[in-house]
């Protein structure tokens, strides 16, 4: 008979292992592998496109951003100087001239908030328009040659941005006499908020009117980004006429708010004191 030490000894066994079976092991198979490389592509699939979106996002809020700033610079050059930018570049008593930009140096760092995000530097010799001089794009800033008339010493010289030149005090176009009441001045008009003073633009300044002729409808269809720039339109609502922000640009009005304008209502906006806003186009 056993003693209870003996018992007691013969367990647990000195080799558990050998009283369970071996785990199979092996890789995965051809159909796992296929069910774990579909999940990623789908996982992909979807949060692509939400990173693209979330980018977009951040360089239009980027945009706004900067735009509001640089309204905030011209509320404060006009409670300086009693009205807006003046409409002839030589009375900003400056060496050079420049328009809205260099007007506004001792108002605002104009370094930091000259360009959108999503349009940050002048592109390539596709945008060149003359004189050494390039329009902006969709996804470009437009940029001064370095012999224009209009580059301030030492400064870069490019914005994606443009100012309503209607705004400017005293502005007259080549039909002076026709359009000569037409500017406006200062913040302090009826309708501020319906009349563009800054925003995302190919060129650095634009004076529409109401007789102006617009694009045909289906301009921007096809996965079109932008109206093409010519020498005839450049001054004209055609100049904004882009998708860098989704379905339009940004825009801050002469209130002072800022807020995203779709392609085909900026001919709805009131761009000077006689302007008659059309109705929304069907660019896209």
């Amino acid at each position: 008979m056993m003693s209870v030490e003996e018992v007691s000894c013969g367990w647990p066994p000195s080799h558990p292992g050998r009283l369970t079976a071996k785990r199979a092991t092996h890789g995965f198979t051809l159909m796992e592998l296929l069910i774990v490389v579909a999940v990623v592509g789908l996982l992909a699939a979807l949060i692509v496109p939400s990173i693209a979106r979330a980018v977009e996002s951040g360089k239009s809020a980027g945009c706004v951003s900067r735009l509001r700033a640089i309204g905030t610079a011209f509320m404060a050059y006009q409670a300086e100087n009693q009205n807006l930018v003046p409409g002839d570049d030589a009375s900003f008593g400056l060496p050079e001239n420049i328009t809205w930009i260099s007007a506004l140096r001792d108002y605002c760092d104009i370094n930091s908030v000259r360009s959108c995000p999503a349009a940050p530097k002048p592109g390539g010799a596709d945008l060149d328009n003359g004189g050494g001089n390039k329009w902006g794009s969709w996804k470009n800033a437009w940029g001064l040659g370095a012999g224009s008339w209009m580059l301030p010493a030492g400064d870069a010289g490019y914005s994606s941005y443009g100012m309503n030149m209607w705004a400017r005090r005293g502005f007259q176009d080549s039909a002076a006499v026709e359009r000569e009441r037409a500017s406006l001045g200062s913040t302090r008009v009826s309708e501020a908020s319906k009349i563009p003073l800054i925003m995302d633009a190919r060129w650095e300044g634009i004076w529409p009117v109401d007789t102006d002729p617009v694009p045909s409808s289906g301009a921007l269809k096809d996965g079109k980004k932008e109206i093409p720039m010519t020498g005839a339109n450049w001054r004209m609502v055609d100049n904004l006429a882009m998708l860098r922000h989704g379905s339009g640009i940004n825009i801050c009005f002469l209130d002072g708010s800022v807020r995203p304008v779709p392609v085909n209502d900026l001919w709805t906006l009131k761009w000077n004191k006689n302007y008659e806003p059309l109705g929304p186009l069907n660019l896209h």
